[in-house]
């Protein structure tokens, strides 16, 4: 039976991305926030707090359902790729239109913004970009392989 698992999913270059993705979807709003400028943060209050929390959390299940629809649920590997890519976007899609709210911002006043290269600014919205490009991507070079043994 694992035999069969096996040959049902393949590895490909879209799955590799899915699966990035998936892993810093789990692990990144806890690396991210798990520290003195969310959840230790003397200045938040407990409600603030809670919603950081709230976001470590979506991310966790979020990025490990990514991970078990690519790779462990049975079925059509091609839907099961589908929905991963859903799940996988929705963290990213979800962060990208938080700034839409009143009163938000991307940085508190007192913390750094990050520059690339020493000039380019850095934030969530440019990381979610570039994270639902790979994403898209993926789904792309993955739709090419199916149609590819589709039509074999």
């Amino acid at each position: 039976q694992l035999e069969g698992r096996i040959k049902m999913v393949q590895i490909s270059v879209g799955r590799i991305l899915v699966t990035f993705i998936g892993i810093f979807t789990t692990f990144g709003a806890f690396m991210a926030d798990y520290n003195e400028t969310h959840i230790f943060n003397p200045k938040w209050m407990p409600h603030a707090k809670f919603h950081s929390a709230h976001t470590i959390m979506l991310g966790g299940f979020l990025g490990f359902f990514t991970l078990y629809f690519l790779w462990v649920k049975r079925g059509d590997a091609r839907q099961n790729f589908n929905q991963s890519l859903i799940f996988a976007s929705l963290y990213w899609i979800t962060q990208a239109c938080s700034i839409l709210f009143p009163n938000t911002a991307l940085f508190d006043p007192d913390v750094s913004i990050p520059l690339i290269f020493g000039v380019i600014p850095f934030n969530q919205v440019g990381m979610d970009a570039i994270l639902l490009l790979i994403l898209g991507l993926a789904y792309y070079l993955e739709n090419k392989r199916y149609n590819n043994i589709k039509s074999k």
